[in-house]
């Protein structure tokens, strides 16, 4: 596996450009158009990208010349385009006049004899001699003038007329999105990249092509981007290297100490708003700043802010910065921000942050609310540091609460176990003890393994505190018990508090959010519908249960898939993934990362469910607060499987178990055996993997997991024992919710049968509710039982039907379409050779067949032939069981 320090990334590619050559190869070939100018931000890939063009113009034919402006040769005349002009044919030129004169002669008739591109780069920077030859040819002759220019500097007055005097069209190159840094991020490290170090390095290059390079390069050589598995991922703090400092010191050193104190400012406190920002730089230096492109003004919302012009700029100033620098400036921050109002979600967070890190007194009220505004986003970290302010200032034990909780979300779960048993449970008022019980028992069973530590705690508190405040620890109680496989249990202890009134709110979210308990239970619809209907008062708890509205989501898309609505699933829980993406919420997104990926893979889309999943074994490798990580590896290695990775499938298998010791959490535990028998099938050991599948699904019965049951059911009848499983399937059928488990079930009853029609049935059933895959297997085993009945029209057109579904599972295998080749390469014969074959099979020997045919032996020989090599058999006894 490739470490740290792996040497230089491999040649960057031209990445997410391709609508800007199209609209460059659309304007040299369109009438009317002959010249373009493309501008944009130094690094952006303007030279790359004419580069491109120039290769695009000599691969039609076209003659391509290259002019280059730099800035120490901008005072020279013709320096840019000397190169041009043949010696002999700048002998005797009297003036600057004549010598453009003579280069737009010599360049005009080469022009005149076939299509010829002068290419400018840096135009911003040519010579005055130069720039008026460009214009002059653009104007004058048949040349076709590509010129690159970069914004926000002052080019020569004949180029800007390029543009403003229409002359040529313009093209402003954006930078690349966060998608497209990906995808360069894959193609020069040679491997796949965490979807979060593709954002850090997104953000903080600004989609700039080259700026990303530099910092490639510079954490490769220090070791900070690494692969440590089978992602690249930055670890560490993020610096720029030597060389993007050279590149971007220079406008940053030239800055007077009025200047250079705002960009420090902004640099500790983006974003600022104008009446912050009022109390602490004079609007002539804000001015300045924003005409040298070293800062911005935007709108957020209804509000207008300030912020460094780009975030490279934000870190090397900040790494620029002495410790000692650091308090004096988060002071002054801090009370430009009192001044101003506290009006953003997040300003009274960010001043008690800065006052508390400048020495500056601040009360326990304003921390504590301060440390609460901080966890409510997430900010963990911040939320702690406050918490522990609050505290020390005497919030008493309200800050005791917070400062567990945090302890918690960091990992920290012996800290945090240590904080709440320093509390008087005697002392605590109700919601209080409700409040530090749930944390405990999170920490006991999530943190550190121990799921009868947890039940004794909240089993305790459920007695003193009665109902309804106990509704609380209740609910929380119920999703331990779906967390450590107990479903049942789960739904026995949620339902009743979503139909008592006297619950609390809070209460009946933590209930809602164990609706995933409903689709194991087989009430798939239900759950759904539970899930679904307490987004708005999740919405109204933020502050409360942050999480609660992501995993009411989570849990849609999972009883989505269940009730086979799989389609509506994925899209579920692709939503979440982006909506963490977007903002940065790196926890979060593994979770749902890897719900995405387990319903990819019940859709048959293999390549994107292994991706989603090493994402989210990827994340929880780093923080696994819901210790899912074995969970993770198990469907991960399943993938892999379906993919045909045998040698992939192992590897997530024994990891999965190294990770999964001393963990109490097995929400779905029936994902590691069926794993496991993928990964044996994919070796050929399909007794192996129908043993495994048959005590997966004997344990989900004993756990009362219909949902479990099934799956582990369906896959033992597609690995070759329809007989164990269809009559289950079918009881399973009649008490589960949903289109899923009868289309399933329909496809077992017809393997059982040997029934090709009703095969063909099933798979319109399974390609219906999104499960596409099985439908596929569905269609290739209608396929072989019609060809064993010696339909072979309807043979081929179930084949033809499977190898449609196949189209859209990315690769995907499984034992049933690998037997596929066997229908459809009949397909390769033609009509005349299927009729000799069909006749040789029937018995007839060759002089039969040519006296039936009226053609000569030979020809049936050759025509045998051919049939052999096409179908890869040896003779004619192998033709009777490949015609059915």
């Amino acid at each position: 596996m490739t470490t740290a320090g792996a040497g230089s990334p491999r040649p960057w590619t031209l990445t997410g450009r391709s609508e800007e050559l199209s609209f460059l190869e659309a304007a040299f070939t369109e009438d009317g158009v002959r010249h373009v100018t493309v501008a944009g931000a130094a690094g952006v890939g303007k030279s790359r990208l004419v580069q491109e063009a120039r290769a695009w113009a000599t691969a039609r034919g076209w003659d391509t010349e290259l002019a280059v402006g730099t800035r120490s040769a901008s005072s020279m005349l013709f320096a840019a385009v000397a190169h041009l002009l043949p010696a002999a044919a700048a002998v005797g030129a009297t003036g600057p006049a004549e010598l453009l004169a003579r280069l737009a002669a010599v360049l005009g008739e080469r022009a005149s004899q076939r299509p010829l591109m002068l290419v400018v780069d840096d135009a911003h920077l040519l010579d005055d001699g130069s720039a008026a030859l460009v214009h002059h040819l653009a104007v004058r002759s048949r040349v076709r003038v590509l010129a690159s220019v970069r914004t926000g500097e002052t080019c020569p007055d004949p180029v800007t007329a390029l543009w403003k005097d229409g002359l040529a069209a313009r093209l402003e190159l954006q930078p690349i999105s966060v998608s497209e840094v990906g995808l360069l991020l894959e193609h020069a490290l040679g491997g796949p990249v965490a979807s979060p170090t593709s954002q850090l390095l997104a953000r903080v290059t600004g989609g700039n092509p080259m700026f990303l390079r530099e910092l490639v390069h510079a954490g490769l050589a220090d070791g900070r981007l690494a692969r440590p598995g089978r992602l690249w991922r930055w670890d560490g703090p993020l610096h720029p290297g030597q060389r993007l400092i050279e590149i971007l010191g220079a406008r940053i050193a030239a800055l007077d100490a009025r200047q250079r104190d705002a960009l420090e400012l902004l640099a500790v406190g983006e974003p600022l708003g104008p009446a912050a920002l009022g109390h602490l730089v004079a609007p002539e230096v804000l001015a300045e700043l924003e005409q040298a492109a070293l800062v911005t003004a935007s709108r957020e919302g209804r509000r207008l802010v300030m912020r460094m012009a780009h975030p490279l700029y934000t870190e090397m100033v900040r790494a620029s910065m002495s410790e000692l620098r650091l308090p004096e400036l988060k002071g002054r921050l801090a009370r430009a921000l009192e001044q101003s109002g506290c009006r953003r979600r997040d300003d009274l967070a960010r001043l008690a942050c800065w006052a508390v890190e400048s020495g500056a007194p601040v009360g326990p009220a304003r921390l504590l609310a301060a440390a609460r505004q901080a966890a409510a986003v997430f900010d963990h970290a911040a939320a702690l540091h406050l918490g522990r302010a609050a505290l020390r200032s005497g919030a008493g034990v309200p800050a005791s609460l917070l400062v567990a909780d945090q302890h918690y979300w960091l990992g920290r779960f012996e800290d945090s176990v240590a904080v709440l048993a320093g509390l008087d449970s005697s002392a605590l008022a109700p919601d209080q003890l409700a409040h530090a019980s749930i944390m405990e028992a999170s920490a006991w069973f999530w943190g550190l393994g121990r799921a009868d530590e947890a039940e004794r705690i909240l089993e305790r508190a459920v007695t003193v505190l009665g109902r309804p405040v106990g509704y609380e620890v209740a609910g929380h109680r119920a999703s331990i018990a779906l967390f450590a496989g107990r479903p049942v249990d789960a739904f026995n202890l949620a339902a009743p508090i979503l139909a008592d009134p006297s619950a609390s709110p809070t209460a009946r979210l933590r209930a809602a959010m164990c609706a995933p308990a409903w689709l194991l239970v087989g009430r798939a619809e239900e759950g759904a519908a539970v899930a679904g209907a307490y987004l708005g008062l999740a919405d109204e708890h933020t502050e409360d249960l942050p999480l609660a509205a992501g995993q009411l989501v989570a849990a849609v898309a999972l009883c989505q898939w269940a009730a086979g609505r799989i389609t509506d699933g994925m899209a579920s829980a692709a939503g979440l993934c982006q909506a963490a993406a977007a903002r940065e919420a790196h926890d979060a997104r593994a979770s749902f990362a890897l719900i995405l990926g387990r319903i990819q893979l019940a859709a048959g889309r293999v390549r994107s469910a292994v991706r989603s999943l090493e994402e989210a074994v990827d994340g929880f490798r780093g923080h696994d607060i819901g210790r899912l990580l074995p969970w993770a590896l198990a469907a991960l290695a399943r993938a892999r499987a379906m993919c045909h990775d045998a040698a992939g499938a192992e590897a997530a298998l024994a990891e999965a178990d190294a990770t999964s010791v001393a963990c109490g959490v097995h929400p779905f535990p029936t994902e590691r055996p069926l794993a496991e028998a993928w990964s044996a099938a994919v070796r050929g050991e399909l007794s192996r993997a129908r043993d495994l599948c048959r005590d997966a699904a004997v344990d989900a019965a004993r756990r009362g997991d219909r949902f479990a049951e099934v799956l582990a059911m369906h896959d033992l009848a597609g690995l070759g024992d329809p007989d164990a499983a269809a009559s289950r399937l079918t009881e399973l059928s009649g008490q589960t919710e949903g289109a899923l488990v009868g289309a399933m079930a329909e496809r077992a009853r017809a393997l059982r049968d040997h029934d090709g029609a009703a095969l063909d049935r099933a798979a319109v059933r399974l390609a219906g509710v999104g499960a596409i895959l099985d439908a596929a297997q569905a269609a290739a085993e209608a396929a072989r039982e019609h060809r064993r009945g010696g339909r072979m029209g309807s043979a081929m057109a179930s084949a033809a039907e499977a190898q449609r579904l196949l189209a859209g599972c990315e690769g995907a295998w499984a034992p049933s379409v690998s037997t596929l080749g066997e229908v459809t390469e009949l397909r390769l014969l033609t009509p005349r050779e299927r009729e000799v074959a069909t006749l040789a099979a029937r018995g007839l020997s060759s002089r039969q067949i040519a006296d039936r045919l009226v053609v000569s032996v030979r020809t049936v020989d050759n025509q045998l032939a051919r049939v052999y090599s096409k179908l890869g058999v040896s003779g004619r006894v192998d033709l009777a069981p490949m015609l059915g």
